[in-house]
């Protein structure tokens, strides 16, 4: 069990009409099985609870109640209308939607509050039909719109739970609720209890699947888990026809599997394609019997068939993370335009699918339209890889008359979906232009393209007795503009700082196409306004960096690296104040990482331990100094107090340079051993030290709680790690949750709570890999709503056109 303590009430009118419209608009636009069902389960259900019928077109609630949470952002638990009233046609997609009374009246959610049945037939409200179970919404905070329930004077907490629950008997206008309830489950599997200290206790009926699948009634989220155990299921929604007794079914194929399979069972149709596939009949009725097969043999009744598989191309939830709508502002592409950009380019640099009149296979854009972790996907048309700055200049200028959306893209490494495309923009790739222009060995300034590769850069630099102020374990693929544009962290940042203080000079293309010449190798300069600085960490939607001058540190002679085992996240902290206390001028890193991620690391980069034995915490030192002698005694000195104090229990120190690489490959390697582990979660967050790995716990417990993890256990289970590393000495984790996949059911239990955990504590929700479009929405946990307004009113005046990275950052 789990109690919640309740804190919200009041979602004002407004609101409900604007996700009222949002999801009109969405349903309409929408093409393909989702449009099609989603018009027809949405008239299909207001229908019947006029009639009074209950429990209905359950196809419809899943796959637009997510979509109105996801458009808020925030955490959506509650639509309270308060004392006003709504729209008769709001009111009728509310009911239809959530599946459940809208109450009209503050005096309504004091009784509601009481139990789980709610029985109203009340003309003067517009409230009609058979009692339901318990049910509203409440919305605890909507960033964006800068709302947050804690600013409200007296806060008051309703909790119930929304329904979704369908059964094969029809539902009839005499039905008693009552004892219906007895057969009739909810598909969330939450039910609420009011106590009388004014806390909620929630029920998870989720633990009691196995003994529903015994009976005559199955609840559908049990079918779902069972159908996505099979190996060429990637997402699966199941529902019931109420009116032919049959379930159906939408299915997300996983693409290579299902196709081999699908050639597999029809030879005759070896040849042909995914799309195809997922349009034969005959597949989606071999899908079906799969499903069923699958089904008996896990115990599932006769009873609960499925009749009909859709196959759907695409996930339905975007791979758990909320696509917006695409804006109607934005032009799409056309051979025209086309035309116009190949006499800006040269053939050879721009790719260009038959969609647009171009020639290219859209397998040849797949790696700009899809992120390194596979999250984030659009479906760009167009690829422009111009080399000059005048290049993309004339590019963005003509893309801003027409109004066409651009995201620029670097390496393509980022983490939030900052680098690839929602849907069609153009992508501005900025591979080609990777020129050094000029390297200052005396000041140790460096001029160059912002496409150069980070670890280029370093070799280049390195060969002149300097090393890059920044140091990350993509700098095998990620750009310097990408860098700079991100304000991108990494290991070296407690050494040399934040690249506010490195880069020194920019060279910025604006959305109109003027050139932001500020390429300045000054170290002082001190005649007004510093622009460079707004375009740092603006993630592309200012300007698109064309080119960087930034300050590079000398080489240091003397470089030592340690590994330390360590008992506690306490012991952690002790180890690095006493760090700074006696090697504080030449202390370069200090990095920590935990149990689960050195097992992950271990066993994908085939590395050894360079401990005896196992510990629940890693840390890494790194000293760099000019004087090897000096650097050795106090670096030494360090490990031997650490050591006596019982701080550390033990420790290896690199002897030579090939030892200091293998030390570090073991913390560069991690991000890369949790992906090859299964689908990670990432969270790249800012938090006081003392506290900082105190949310992988609560997070962890959480999910523990939620049946999805077990600690001891990596397989079997729907998460396989929660674990934590990161840069003590700037405060940032890396927070990532390792599942099987990416599904809603363990998205839900760590999002919002994981910023809403960072908020409480004062963090950030984004150390140093940015906002994009995954933390968007969330910008109200780090930043205040004036802070927002304001950031919006930079972004028109630089871009009021909005066509540079739409979407993301604000």
């Amino acid at each position: 069990m789990q109690i919640l303590h309740p804190t919200v009430v009041f979602a004002l009118p407004q609101l409900l009409n604007s996700a009222y419209i949002w999801s009109i608009a969405t349903t309409t636009e929408a093409s393909g099985v989702f449009g099609v069902l989603s018009r027809i389960g949405l008239s299909a259900k207001i229908a019947n609870l006029r009639k009074g019928l209950g429990f209905k077109h359950a196809m419809w609630d899943k796959l637009v109640f997510k979509r109105i949470a996801a458009q808020f952002g925030g955490s959506l638990e509650l639509l309270i209308t308060g004392y006003s009233v709504l729209q008769p046609h709001i009111h009728d997609f509310f009911r239809a939607a959530l599946s459940c009374a809208v109450v009209h009246r503050y005096c309504l959610t004091e009784l509601a509050g009481g139990g789980i049945m709610q029985s109203y037939d009340d003309s003067t409200t517009g409230i009609v039909g058979v009692p339901q179970p318990g049910i509203e919404i409440c919305l605890r905070s909507i960033p964006s719109l800068g709302y947050n329930v804690a600013d409200l004077p007296c806060p008051r907490g309703v909790l119930l739970v929304r329904s979704g629950s369908i059964s094969l008997e029809r539902v009839s206008e005499n039905d008693n609720r009552a004892s219906s309830m007895d057969r009739d489950w909810l598909a969330t599997g939450d039910i609420a209890q009011f106590n009388t200290d004014g806390t909620f206790t929630i029920i998870d009926r989720l633990s009691n699947i196995a003994t529903m699948a015994s009976g005559s009634h199955v609840a559908l989220g049990h079918l779902e888990s069972v159908y996505t155990s099979h190996p060429i299921v990637d997402t699966v929604i199941v529902s019931a026809d109420d009116h032919e007794d049959k379930l159906i079914a939408i299915v997300v194929p996983r693409a290579e599997k299902f196709v081999a399979w699908a050639h597999g069972i029809a030879p005759e149709g070896s040849k042909a394609d995914l799309v195809d596939l997922c349009a034969n009949k005959l597949i989606a009725a071999a899908v079906a019997e799969e499903l069923n097969s699958l089904a008996r043999s896990s115990g599932i009744p006769q009873t609960h068939k499925i009749g009909t598989v859709y196959l759907e191309l695409a996930g339905l939830f975007a791979r758990c993370y909320h696509k917006p709508t695409r804006s109607t502002a934005y032009k799409k592409l056309g051979e025209g335009d086309l035309r116009h950009f190949k006499s800006i380019l040269p053939a050879e640099t721009i790719l260009a699918t038959p969609a647009i009149g171009g020639t290219a296979d859209p397998i040849e854009l797949e790696g700009f339209n899809a992120d390194w972790l596979n999250k984030y996907r659009g479906s760009s048309q167009l690829v422009l890889r111009p080399k000059t700055t005048k290049e993309v200049s004339e590019i963005l200028k003509y893309c801003n008359e027409q109004g066409i959306a651009v995201v620029p893209q670097g390496g393509n490494t980022g983490l939030v979906g900052g680098s690839v495309p929602v849907h069609d923009e153009v992508v501005l790739s900025l591979r080609n232009m990777n020129k050094i222009r000029s390297y200052d060995e005396l000041s140790g300034i460096l001029t160059c393209d912002a496409g150069c590769v980070l670890e280029e850069l370093g070799n280049y630099v390195g060969e002149k007795d300097h090393i890059m102020p920044l140091d990350l374990g993509a700098k095998g693929s990620c750009h310097i503009g990408g860098n700079v544009a991100t304000n991108a962290g990494g290991i070296r940042f407690l050494r040399y700082g934040t690249l506010h203080g490195s880069v020194l000079g920019l060279e910025a293309v604006l959305p109109d196409g003027t050139i932001l010449d500020n390429m300045s190798t000054l170290r002082k300069d001190n005649t007004g306004y510093d622009l460079k600085q707004l375009f740092i960490g603006s993630e592309g939607s200012l300007g698109i960096i064309t080119g960087v001058s930034i300050a590079t540190p000398r080489k240091p002679s003397s470089v030592n690296v340690a590994v330390l085992g360590v008992p506690s996240y306490e012991n952690v902290q002790q180890a690095f104040k006493l760090a700074r206390r006696r090697c504080g001028e030449i202390l370069s890193a200090y990095e920590f990482w935990d149990a689960s991620c050195m097992g992950a690391v271990l066993k994908h980069h085939d590395l050894k331990n360079p401990l005896s034995s196992e510990f629940p915490f890693y840390v890494l030192i790194e000293t760099s100094g000019s004087n090897k002698d000096h650097d050795d005694e106090k670096l030494g000195g360090l490990l031997e107090e650490l050591m006596e104090e019982g701080i550390v229990e033990d420790g290896a120190l690199a002897q030579d340079e090939t030892q200091i690489s293998r030390m570090w490959s073991m913390r560069e390697g991690i991000p890369e051993s949790l992906g090859k582990t299964g689908a990670t979660y990432k969270y790249d967050v800012s938090i006081p030290i003392p506290v900082l790995y105190d949310v992988v716990g609560d997070i962890a417990t959480r999910l523990e709680k939620a049946s999805l993890f077990k600690p001891e256990e990596q397989t079997g289970n729907p998460v396989k790690l929660v674990c934590g590393y990161g840069h003590i000495g700037d405060g940032n984790l890396h927070l990532n949750v390792v599942a099987e996949k990416f599904e809603d059911r363990v998205t839900d239990i760590f999002e919002p709570f994981v910023y809403e955990w960072v908020a409480s504590h004062r963090g950030s929700i984004s150390a140093e890999h940015g906002v994009g479009l995954m933390k968007r929405d969330y910008l109200g946990y780090s930043k205040s709503p004036e802070m927002i307004d304001y950031m919006k009113r930079v972004k028109n005046l630089f871009d009021p056109k909005g066509i540079l990275n739409p979407y993301k950052v604000v």
